[in-house]
């Protein structure tokens, strides 16, 4: 019976320790699992707040770059040559009220930076101020025609600058679409 009674011990030890094995590797490996879970969740929460950054300078780009196009438009309303001087007049107030709207909405692109989109920003203000300046010498015949539409290539020249500026501002170029 001493023997039977061994036996017996030595197996209900053994089912005991490895009953506590099974359970500390268990319970490790729950802890492993957990960890991974919160790195992946925390990692997770890093590239939503990334992509929503992205978003939100992408739609501030985007808005500035089309408010310029359409400043631009009706800068190029006011270049018409042979229109009256009410047409002219106008369009010329259209113009100046697009390019201070332009004003707002380059605050976006400024505040969502970086450095070098805001310069891009101010040069196409600048850019299409100096255009809208020129149609109206060339109006006023204080000015030439040729200086407007230099001003005109100079100002497409900045928002195509802006473009690729805000393109590599948010991690991609035109080659890689």
């Amino acid at each position: 019976m001493d023997q039977t009674v061994a036996v017996a011990v030595i197996t209900a030890g053994a089912a005991v320790s490895a009953s506590g094995l099974t359970s500390w590797i268990a319970m490790r490996n729950a802890r492993q699992q957990v960890e991974q879970q919160l790195l992946l969740a925390r990692e997770e929460r890093t590239d939503r707040r990334a992509a929503e950054h992205r978003a939100a300078r992408r739609d501030a780009y985007a808005h500035f770059l089309s408010e310029a196009i359409s400043t631009a438009a009706t800068i190029r309303q006011a270049r018409e040559q042979d229109i009256s001087e009410e047409l002219f007049q106008s369009h010329y107030a259209a113009a100046s009220e697009s390019l201070t709207l332009l004003l707002q909405a380059g605050v976006p692109a400024l505040i969502e930076g970086p450095a070098e989109v805001a310069k891009a920003v101010r040069e196409v203000r600048s850019a299409l101020r100096t255009e809208l300046e020129a149609v109206l010498a060339a109006h006023e015949q204080t000015g030439t025609m040729d200086a407007a539409l230099e001003a005109a290539d100079q100002r497409r020249s900045a928002v195509g600058a802006m473009s690729t500026v805000a393109r590599a501002a948010l991690g991609a170029s035109i080659d890689s679409h």
